[in-house]
């Protein structure tokens, strides 16, 4: 099953279906790709870091609405957006601090979201989902 907005939403455009936003689509997040994960797990397997925890994103957020404009522009199609009354459980925005990934693993994200979102986006047109 697909899972996270970016994916859920593209797998929803491809098929024609409706995106449910909760709230006005200001909630943000910090996006990044599975490339840049896999790579930060190399650098800490192949070196001895002196932290044991890192936070591991792109360091930017970017809103619902950022997201769905994107998808957008990639997919050049106009999702049918939803939306629905705001859910309290959702955090307003959250942003990690990727610093001292970046100093202590020499590790930083590669792909942009725009480019994360183009890859997901043929990927998930070749597959059929």
């Amino acid at each position: 099953a697909v899972q996270g907005a970016a994916a859920v939403f593209l797998g929803r455009v491809l098929r024609d279906q409706p995106i449910t936003i909760w709230g006005d689509g200001s909630v943000a997040r910090d996006y990044f790709h599975i490339s840049d994960l896999v790579a930060a797990f190399l650098c800490c397997i192949e070196t001895d870091p002196p932290s044991k925890l890192y936070n591991i994103g792109s360091g930017e957020a970017c809103s619902l609405t950022e997201l769905l404009d994107m998808i957008r522009k990639v997919t050049g199609k106009t999702p049918d957006i939803r939306y629905t009354p705001s859910r309290k459980l959702d955090v307003p925005v959250n942003c990690l601090d990727i610093r001292r990934a970046k100093a202590e693993l020499g590790w930083e994200p590669k792909t942009g979201l725009k480019e994360g979102i183009e890859q997901t986006w043929n990927f998930l047109k070749q597959i059929n989902v």
